[in-house]
C-alpha cells in the first residue's frame, strides 16, 4: 500500500517544494506504520504468525520455547493443540483435537462401564503423523479416572473381513515393517 497525502491536497501545494518533500516524508513513514501493522496483526494468528508471535504463543501457554528439530508448522500443530484442549473431554472435541494434530481421520468410543474409550483411526490415512503428541494432548484432556485406549491397524484387519477389500498376502505385507503396518492404509497396498 502505497501512501499518497499529496492526492487529498489542493493543487497549489504540490507545487510547493518544501511541502512536496514533507509530505513525501510522511508518506514513507506511513507506509512504515501499514507494514508494521500488518505484521503485527499476522503474529496474533496461530496460522499467520513467524517464529516471533509463535514465540509469543509458547511463552503465554508454557510450552517450550522455539523447541529444538521443529519446524513452524510443527510449533504451530502444538500450539493449536493446546488451545484446543478444555476442561470438558467430550468424544468430538477428542477427535478434533486428534486429528489435528495426527493429519488423519480417527472415532472416539466411550465405554463408561469399564471407565475407558477409545480412539480408533480409520483406514483412511496414509500415516499418522505426531502421534505421540495427540496421545500426550489426549491425556492432558480426558479425566484422570477414564483409561485411553489407541486403536491401530490390527492382524484382523490385514485378514480382509471387510477392511481391506480382501486379505494381504504374505509378500504383500513382508514389504513393510511393522511399525509402517500398523499406521498406513491398508488398502494402499493391494495393487
Amino acid at each position: 500500500m502505497t501512501t499518497n497525502l499529496q492526492s487529498h491536497m489542493p493543487l497549489y501545494y504540490k507545487k510547493d517544494p518544501f511541502l512536496t518533500s514533507l509530505l513525501n516524508a510522511i508518506n514513507n513513514e506511513l507506509d512504515r506504520l501499514w507494514l508494521y501493522r500488518a505484521d503485527s496483526l499476522k503474529q496474533v494468528f496461530v496460522m499467520t504468525a513467524t517464529d516471533e508471535g509463535l514465540r509469543r504463543w509458547e511463552k503465554e501457554l508454557k510450552l517450550i520455547i522455539a523447541p529444538d528439530g521443529l519446524s513452524i508448522d510443527d510449533r504451530r500443530t502444538l500450539i493449536i493443540g493446546k488451545l484446543m484442549r478444555t476442561s470438558n473431554a467430550i468424544p468430538y472435541l477428542i477427535e478434533l483435537t486428534v486429528g489435528y494434530i495426527t493429519g488423519g481421520i480417527c472415532h472416539v468410543t466411550e465405554d463408561l462401564e469399564n471407565l475407558k474409550f477409545s480412539i480408533d483411526f480409520d483406514g483412511s490415512l496414509n500415516g499418522i503423523a505426531n502421534l505421540d503428541r495427540a496421545i500426550e494432548a489426549v491425556n492432558r484432556m480426558k479425566p484422570a479416572h477414564l483409561e485411553l485406549v489407541v486403536i491401530l491397524n490390527t492382524h484382523a484387519d490385514m485378514g480382509g473381513t471387510g477392511y481391506p477389500s480382501r486379505a494381504l498376502t504374505h509378500a504383500e505385507l513382508g514389504a513393510e515393517t511393522h511399525e509402517r503396518l500398523r499406521y498406513i492404509d491398508l488398502e494402499t497396498l493391494i495393487p
